[in-house]
């Protein structure tokens, strides 16, 4: 398929520009905030890389995967597993990649045959399946005890790590809409026949996305076994981290650059406020917020703000008509 193929200079643009300070200033913070504050910003990375890495199936070829927490949960696992067996941290860090991509490349070609609510469905339902496998596999897992993972990682160094993988997440997602393999999503996304019509291979295009997404959320989840130092069934594969991202990057702006990051800063920081409030009804308050969103602003808070931003350079470029003397 003909279409833009991506190059160094394609990536120079304002946003990376002012993303890079933001994120040399957040480099700081384990130097200078309190624990609490580093822990508090340690959530809000872990979920840009969960909403972004969905984005990437999700948002960009429209296909709503119910199951992304699956990568993010196997991830977890492979590297809490294989840590607590006293493999070195970096291969056990490969694992965690390599598991969850292993098991999109797996699943993915039956999954992706699937479309719209059929796809959502089956794709939830491989989040059960694993569920349901930690429950029962309790000599490797832990079963409902679940894993305990101590290692001599400080809190910066993990830290550090997830505000990387987080901004390389947000820098994907932003090289994909300057490239050929972004192009292919999006014209998966608008319609899938017309799409292959022109070229575009769409199974390999979908799969190669799923695989890409399946890679961020694994490392996210070793990277958050790390932090939280114990992973369960729930934990990694519950109702909550399941549905969690994909509410961020919904009301972020789905498809958007930038949607999900907004939608896991605003949602992370109002949740731990509601969760404080309502404690274990907590997804009572994604659920309203996924149901305001929906009726006030179906594309995304970034893609209002956007319009807003376009009507009104529109109103300013038209010139006020001249006022006739009587």
């Amino acid at each position: 398929m003909p279409g833009r193929r991506l190059s160094p200079r394609a990536l120079v643009h304002p946003g990376v520009g002012a993303g890079a300070v933001v994120v040399a200033v957040l480099a700081v913070g384990p130097l200078l905030l309190s624990r609490y504050w580093v822990g508090f910003l340690l959530g809000v990375f872990v979920m840009v890389s969960l909403a972004t890495s969905y984005d990437i199936l999700g948002g960009f070829a429209g296909y709503l995967n119910l199951g992304h927490a699956t990568f993010f949960g196997v991830g977890a696992y492979a590297f809490t597993i294989l840590a607590g067996r006293d493999v070195a941290v970096p291969l056990a860090l490969i694992a965690a990649v390599v598991a969850p991509v292993l098991l999109a490349l797996v699943a993915g070609p039956p999954l992706l045959r699937l479309r719209g609510v059929y796809f959502a469905i089956a794709a939830f339902g491989l989040v059960v399946l694993f569920r349901v496998l930690a429950y029962n596999f309790s000599d490797l897992t832990g079963g409902a005890a679940g894993l305990t993972l101590i290692t001599a990682i400080e809190q910066r160094t993990v830290y550090w790590a997830l505000l990387a993988l987080a901004a390389a997440a947000v820098l994907i997602t932003f090289a994909l809409t300057r490239s050929r393999a972004g192009l292919a999503l999006e014209a998966i996304r608008e319609d899938e026949e017309v799409a292959e019509a022109f070229g575009v291979r769409p199974g390999i295009a979908k799969l190669a996305a799923m695989a890409l997404s399946a890679a961020i959320a694994g490392l996210t989840g070793a990277l958050y076994a790390v932090d939280v130092f114990f992973i369960g069934p729930e934990t990694v594969f519950g109702l909550t981290i399941a549905l969690t991202p994909i509410v961020m990057a919904l009301v972020g702006g789905s498809g958007v650059v930038g949607g999900p990051l907004l939608g896991a800063v605003l949602l992370f920081t109002l949740s731990e406020q509601a969760r404080a409030l309502i404690g274990e009804y907590s997804l009572l308050f994604y659920g309203v917020v996924l149901t305001l969103t929906g009726l006030f602003m179906p594309g995304g808070a970034l893609r209002l703000l956007r319009a807003r931003q376009r009507r009104a350079r529109r109103r300013r470029a038209v010139p006020a008509s001249p006022v006739r003397a009587p």
